[in-house]
């Protein structure tokens, strides 16, 4: 799931092998890519180009087209995440059939050759998303932590205090801040960038529910520019709003 610069909304739907959109304050699907297989995440540049990771690789849709543009079409490859930074390099996670995974580079567009940024034993990120001064942070399920590449370094550091157990999916607001979506724990929580801590801001940890106030195994989330939160829950097939108030959210 994720936002453009004009708020609209941008979902893979996995189930019906299409890329939805809806449109800023509409509840209206509009499949602007479909004959994928099973597409796990997608992420919109700020030109509107549309990208897509399935389980036959990775994909770009240009602004507009009715016909995408594959990047890398291995078969039998499983991409969980995909990001595209400020120089167009994009990153995806590919999970194995054992659930371990790594994170690769493609430096653009046109770029044929990858580069593995990690592959560590039992690795599996989940989500990940990259800063304005190309820090990476990523979600690693295999692990239940938050890690942090810093610009051009691929070892990773540990995030202290990351507030989530089973992290399938990150996103970051326009502040930093980023927000963590705990599969297993039904809940996100936002992780301060400044100060270091975290705190549950939608969902009732370890608690699922079918009411407005619980979540049941949410898989992921986006940040529009006002600062209100976007959840996709899996087991209530839908997507849940929280309004951003005075500073807290609210379902």
């Amino acid at each position: 799931m994720c936002i453009d610069n004009d708020d609209n909304l941008f979902l893979a739907d996995s189930s019906n092998h299409r890329i939805v959109k809806y449109i800023k304050d509409s509840n209206v699907p509009i499949t602007v890519a479909s004959g994928l297989y099973y597409p796990s995440d997608v992420f919109v540049d700020p030109l509107n180009n549309i990208f897509i990771v399935d389980r036959n690789g990775i994909h770009m849709w240009p602004v507009d087209s009715t016909k995408g543009v594959t990047v890398d079409d291995s078969r039998n490859r499983s991409f969980a995440a995909i990001y595209v930074n400020s120089k167009a390099e994009i990153y995806a996670a590919e999970v194995f059939a054992n659930f371990t995974g790594r994170m690769i580079k493609y430096s653009s567009l046109n770029s044929t050759s990858e580069t593995v940024i990690d592959d560590t034993p039992g690795y599996h990120v989940a989500g990940l998303v990259i800063d304005q001064c190309d820090n990476i942070y990523v979600g690693d399920r295999g692990y239940d932590r938050l890690l942090k590449y810093p610009r051009g370094i691929n070892s990773p550091e540990v995030m202290p205090n990351p507030g989530v157990s089973d992290p399938i999916d990150i996103t970051m607001d326009k502040y930093g801040n980023m927000y963590l979506v705990d599969y297993s724990g039904h809940y996100v929580s936002r992780w301060s960038v400044k100060y270091g801590g975290s705190h549950i801001i939608a969902g009732v940890i370890h608690v699922q529910g079918y009411d407005d106030e619980h979540l049941y195994n949410p898989v992921s989330a986006a940040i529009d520019s006002n600062g209100n939160l976007y959840v996709g829950d899996s087991k209530k097939g839908r997507i849940q709003k929280f309004v951003l108030e005075s500073g807290d959210l609210y379902c």
